[in-house]
């Protein structure tokens, strides 16, 4: 698009990528949440903390969420100042210079291309007969 070139990208679920929604980016914030605590609970002198504190654990797991969601709307800014179009939904080839987009709500939409670029991103799969414990916290 900083080239000139019209540009659109279909995006089925994460803007940004599974990285900055619900992997890397909230898993860093999350443990950093957890690391002040631990310093706060048992290292507290060792900072000159002193006096009684209390953790609230709703703010502490909506941080991460809200740090998350903070950085995908500079996504799309940075998308609508470079003019990228934005397509939701999931991209099939009906022919080498045309892409059919299913959005969720059933419609579709017709894209033509002179290049393409296939960026497939990651999807979690589950080994066969391992389930994910009770105590096992995820952001999907």
């Amino acid at each position: 698009a900083q080239l000139g070139k019209k540009v659109a990208v279909i995006e089925k679920r994460y803007w940004g990528g599974v990285c900055l929604n619900v992997g890397c980016i909230p898993s860093k914030a999350l443990l950093r949440n957890a690391e002040l605590a631990q310093i706060i609970t048992k290292e507290a002198d060792t900072f000159g903390i002193q006096g009684d504190v209390t953790m609230d654990f709703g703010k502490a797991f909506s941080r991460p969420r809200s740090v998350a969601d903070r950085m995908v709307k500079g996504v799309h800014f940075l998308m609508k100042k470079n003019k990228i179009t934005e397509l939701d939904g999931w991209g099939t080839f009906t022919d080498a210079k045309t892409i059919e987009v299913a959005a969720e709500d059933g419609s579709s939409q017709t894209v033509t291309f002179d290049d393409c670029i296939i960026s497939a991103g990651s999807q979690t799969k589950m080994l066969p007969g391992v389930e994910v414990s009770k105590n096992v916290v995820t952001y999907e």
